[in-house]
Order: C-alpha cells, then sequence, then structure tokens
C-alpha cells in the first residue's frame, strides 16, 4: 500500500536481540554458593521501525509559495508547509489555492529491558530471592502533521521467601514496588 503512488516503499524493519546468563555465584577465595546461591541476568533490545500507508494532505497551492502579494506573515506561514509533490493546485480566479503533498514515513519504537534475580536457599526450609527489571522505551509516531515523542522506564523489584512447614505444606511471602513513568 506504501507504493501505491509511486513513491516508493517506506523502509521497514524489526531487530529483537538479547541474551540471558545464569548459575550458581562463585566468587573464588570469597565464597563458594554452588548449592546455595544462584543469579540469572537477561538483556532484551527492541528496534522497531514500522512503515505507515501513504497519506495525501492538503497543502498551499505551489504558486502561492514566494508570491510577493501576500504579506510577511502571511507568506512565512504558506512557506511552514511543504509544496505540492503530486497535485501543484492553482491559484486562478475560482481555484481554492490548494494543492496536495503526498508522503509515507515510519513510526519509530526502541526497548531496552533488563533482568535480574538472585535465590539463595538457607538449610533445606528456607530460599528466598529479590528481582529487579528496568526497561526504558522510546517512540515517535507522526500523525497528521504532527510527531509525538513518548519515553517510557518501568522500574519493578521484587523479594519473596518460601519456607517448607512439612513434606506437603509450604508457606510463601512476595513483597513487589513497582514504578512507571511515561512522558508524552
Amino acid at each position: 500500500f506504501s507504493n501505491s503512488l509511486g513513491f516508493g516503499k517506506v523502509p521497514g524493519r524489526q531487530n529483537n536481540f538479547g541474551g540471558a546468563l545464569g548459575g550458581p555465584v562463585q566468587i573464588p577465595r570469597i565464597y563458594n554458593g554452588k548449592e546455595k546461591t544462584f543469579f540469572f541476568f537477561s538483556y532484551e533490545g527492541l528496534r522497531l521501525s514500522l512503515p505507515q500507508p501513504t497519506r495525501a494532505f492538503s497543502v498551499p497551492a505551489a504558486c502561492l509559495h514566494d508570491n510577493t502579494a501576500l504579506s510577511p506573515f502571511m507568506q512565512a506561514l504558506v512557506n511552514a508547509f511543504p509544496l505540492p509533490n503530486t497535485n501543484p493546485g492553482s491559484c486562478a480566479a475560482g481555484a481554492n489555492g490548494r494543492g496536495t503533498f503526498t508522503t509515507s514515513w515510519s513510526n519509530y519504537t526502541n526497548l531496552d529491558s533488563f533482568a535480574l534475580r538472585l535465590d539463595h536457599n538457607i538449610g533445606t526450609k528456607w530460599n528466598v530471592f529479590f528481582r529487579t527489571n528496568h526497561s526504558k522505551s522510546k517512540g515517535e509516531i507522526y500523525n497528521l502533521g504532527q510527531l509525538t515523542r513518548w519515553p517510557s522506564e518501568t522500574d519493578t523489584q521484587t523479594g519473596g521467601v518460601t519456607t517448607r512447614i512439612s513434606a506437603s505444606l509450604y508457606n510463601s511471602f512476595r513483597l513487589n514496588f513497582s514504578r512507571n513513568v511515561a512522558k508524552s
């Protein structure tokens, strides 16, 4: 659809990448948590360019650009619009003085997300863990001649304790803090 008027395709791209690493916590000559303490770390990144369909906009006719008959204020206002590229419009008597500017674009989104989790076994009956996540994203959306940027950050921290009371009875406690900051 983006090439329906012969303007060429708008690039579209999605790059999704990341990795994870985990295992026992071992610090040589300081701490050996082979059977007790474990970590898990992950990262995910996203770079997205999402093409939008070709759109046509009404703009001042080509003959109104650099028109000496207009006041300086009106000339500045007319020149703030792009020149028509598919229909130049007309300034003849009875014409509406509008041309058509046709274009395509891509909206962009970037995301980076990090997670870290630590687990520790205290004896055979107690397990504690702590998990933290941080995600930062930003995007640019162009719609009806207006560019909107939206940065966002999300942070969560969760801690928990699990206790084995008997072979078939467990008690689990979780505590979480979450924060989301979005701007537009």
